[in-house]
């Protein structure tokens, strides 16, 4: 948080830096809120059963949202995000706001604790968000289902997560049952990994550029960056980045444009040498935790670990500005340091 307030010492706009750094700031406030306020076993229970019911709410709503995008739900969303999702849906794109990819290592915590009826559940619960991330044009939803999936497989013993091999055959048959929605919707997400279009090449070319350019403006203001959220103002040549003519696609690349899709790069420009500094030094305490919990023989928190890098694995490939995942991440960084599971 430091390192944020020092960047505005080169901030150009001053309001896009205070916008994202309320932002930052509330988030932290929750994460303090959170590890003083959920710091008991009955109480970290309840919540993990809150965020499995928030899971789903927040499933009907980004469906409700692409579907019947005039309802009362629009009042629940941001602006900019609610644009970006009509912008897409007239470019025939499924793009919903949803972590839940990342968050399916949750819905096995006490899995083999609690009533069949439950578990069915749950595994419904699984089905849903792996179909949402399927037909979703959002290519990394899918990424981070396989990171978490894969990671499951990997980092939790048969001994004692005697579902790992469920996992694997359901994960099988998901993607044999949605082949036919692929071949018919060449814009899911399995089909934009598997069979790119041009403009799905595109997107990745103006993800490298983006890199190149946030290094750019890391030279130029090498100790304390350019302030948060002002990456686009020094963006060059982000006029004509555009893939086609069309309204829709020109206003949504100037809203894709303001962040380089990666947080590493985007610490390095927005807050210099000082954020970059802070950020290595958080991610290696979280590393150096987390080695400590599959050290350990809690398979909780390594379910709850496995969570937390899958949803950082987003941060790598797209923007992490919003508030959603800012309380996400806090959340799950909170149930590992307070450790009641």
């Amino acid at each position: 948080l430091a390192s944020m307030s020092v960047s505005i010492i080169s901030t150009i706009s001053v309001i896009e830096y205070l916008t994202q750094y309320k932002t930052q700031l509330v988030a932290i406030l929750f994460f303090v809120l959170f590890i003083n306020s959920i710091n008991t076993r009955s109480r970290t229970k309840q919540f993990i059963y809150l965020m499995i019911v928030t899971m789903v709410v927040n499933l009907f709503i980004q469906i409700a949202l692409y579907y019947f995008p005039n309802n009362f739900i629009r009042l629940l969303v941001n602006d900019k995000y609610y644009e970006v999702l009509r912008l897409n849906a007239a470019r025939s794109r499924y793009f919903i706001d949803m972590y839940e990819s990342a968050l399916i290592p949750l819905l096995f915590i006490n899995i083999t604790l609690i009533h069949t009826q439950e578990r069915i559940i749950r595994w419904l619960i699984i089905l849903l968000i792996s179909a949402s991330a399927l037909l979703s044009s959002f290519r990394t939803h899918l990424l981070m289902l396989i990171i978490s999936s894969m990671s499951l497989l990997l980092f939790i013993k048969k001994s004692v997560f005697s579902y790992r091999n469920i996992a694997l055959v359901f994960l099988f048959f998901a993607l044999i049952i949605y082949i036919p929605r692929f071949q018919q919707n060449n814009t899911s997400s399995f089909t934009r990994l598997v069979d790119p279009s041009e403009s799905d090449y595109s997107t990745v070319f103006s993800r490298i550029y983006y890199w190149k350019e946030s290094y750019k403006i890391f030279s130029a203001y090498p100790v304390f960056g350019i302030g948060l959220s002002n990456y686009y103002d020094l963006l060059q040549g982000k006029k004509t980045i555009v893939f086609s003519l069309s309204d829709p696609q020109n206003r949504l690349d100037k809203i894709t444009q303001t962040h380089p899709h990666n947080i590493v790069l985007a610490t390095l420009a927005e807050t210099g040498l000082v954020g970059f500094i802070a950020l290595m030094l958080l991610l290696g305490y979280f590393i150096k935790e987390d080695a400590s919990v599959f050290l350990s023989k809690n398979v909780n928190l390594k379910l709850v670990s496995i969570s937390f890098w899958s949803l950082f694995f987003f941060a790598l490939l797209n923007p992490p500005t919003i508030i959603q995942y800012q309380v996400l991440f806090w959340t799950l960084r909170g149930l590992l340091y307070n450790k009641n599971l």
